[in-house]
C-alpha cells in the first residue's frame, strides 16, 4: 500500500503539495507577481510564505514554467522540505535542464543522504551544460575535494580559475587546495593572484603566509602574517601565527613582544593553529 503524500505532510506539519493561488495572501494577481512575492519572502527569511507564493506562481502559469518550478524547489530546500524540493527540481529538469538547476540538485544530494555518485554526476552535467560558467566548475571542485578526489578537484579548480580569472575567491580556493596538497610554490602563485585582485582580505595573507613558509621564504611568511594582523588587529589567531613563525625562525625577542598583545584563542582558532603546526612539523 502506497502512503498518501498529503496524509504524511499533515502528520509533520509541512506544506501541502497543492494550494489554491487565490486563497493565499502570498499570491499575486499574476504568476509574475506571485513569484516576486516569493522572492521577497525568501529574502526576508519567510520560507513558508515563499513556498505558498511560488506554488501560486506555478498554478497561475499558462504553461509549465521550469524556472518557477526551480524557484519553488529552492524554497522547499531552504525550508528543509527535502522530498518536495527533489520533486520540484525533477519536474523542472524534465522541462529544461540548466546548469544552475543541476548545481542545486547536487547540493541536495550532498546535503541529505551523502549521495556522492549522484551529486558528482549532476555537477558534471552542469559543467557540460554551461562550460563557460566558472561557478559550476568551482562547485564540482568543492564536491570532488569533499569526497577525497583531490587531484580531480585540482583540475576542476584550475578550470574555474581559467574561466573566471578576475574572481579572487577562485584563486584563493585553489591556493588553499594546493597548500593542503603540499604544492607550496603553486599555492603561493595562486594566493598572489588572489591578493592582487582583493588586497584587503586578511585570509588571503593568512594562506599566503603558509605557502611562503612552505617554500622556505621565512621572512616573506612573517611579513604576510604581519599584514594579516594589520588587516584584522582584533584577531588573536593571526598574531598567534606570527608568534609561531618568529619562534620557528629563532626570533624569540620579537615573539615575546608580539605575545604581550596576544589575546585568548577560541577553540576553533586553536585547532587551526594546530593544523599549521602539524603541516610544517613545528612545536
Amino acid at each position: 500500500m502506497r502512503a498518501d503524500f498529503r496524509a504524511i505532510q499533515s502528520l509533520f506539519g509541512g506544506p501541502s503539495e497543492v494550494s489554491e493561488p487565490n486563497g493565499s495572501a502570498a499570491s499575486g494577481k499574476t504568476a509574475e507577481e506571485s513569484a516576486a512575492n516569493g522572492r521577497r519572502a525568501m529574502k526576508d527569511g519567510e520560507y513558508e510564505r515563499a513556498i505558498e507564493a511560488f506554488k501560486a506562481a506555478v498554478a497561475q502559469s499558462d504553461e509549465k514554467n521550469p524556472w518557477m518550478l526551480f524557484e519553488l524547489g529552492n524554497a522547499y530546500a531552504t525550508a528543509d522540505y527535502i522530498p518536495e524540493a527533489f520533486r520540484q527540481y525533477s519536474k523542472a529538469k524534465q522541462l529544461q535542464k540548466t546548469g544552475e538547476l543541476m548545481v542545486s540538485l547536487a547540493a541536495l544530494y550532498q546535503r541529505y543522504g551523502g549521495k556522492a555518485k549522484e551529486a558528482l554526476a549532476a555537477l558534471h552535467e552542469a559543467v557540460e551544460l554551461e562550460p563557460e560558467n566558472a561557478y559550476h566548475h568551482h562547485k564540482l571542485a568543492e564536491a570532488l575535494r569533499r569526497y577525497g578526489f583531490r587531484r580531480d578537484a585540482l583540475t576542476a579548480a584550475r578550470v574555474a580559475v581559467a574561466t573566471g580569472p578576475d574572481q579572487a575567491f577562485y584563486h584563493y580556493w585553489l591556493g588553499d587546495l594546493l597548500l593542503e596538497m603540499g604544492q607550496y610554490k603553486e599555492a603561493a602563485m595562486s594566493l598572489k593572484a588572489a591578493i592582487e585582485l582583493s588586497p584587503g582580505e586578511d585570509h588571503n595573507f593568512f594562506l599566503a603566509s603558509q605557502a611562503l613558509w612552505g617554500e622556505g621564504k621565512r621572512e616573506e611568511a612573517v611579513r604576510a602574517a604581519r599584514i594579516a594582523c594589520d588587516l584584522d588587529p582584533s584577531s588573536p589567531f593571526y598574531r598567534a601565527l606570527l608568534v609561531l613563525w618568529l619562534r620557528a625562525s629563532g626570533r624569540d625577542e620579537e615573539a615575546v613582544t608580539e605575545e604581550s598583545s596576544l589575546g585568548d584563542l577560541a577553540p576553533y582558532d586553536k585547532a587551526k593553529l594546530e593544523t599549521v603546526r602539524k603541516r610544517f612539523f613545528l612545536r
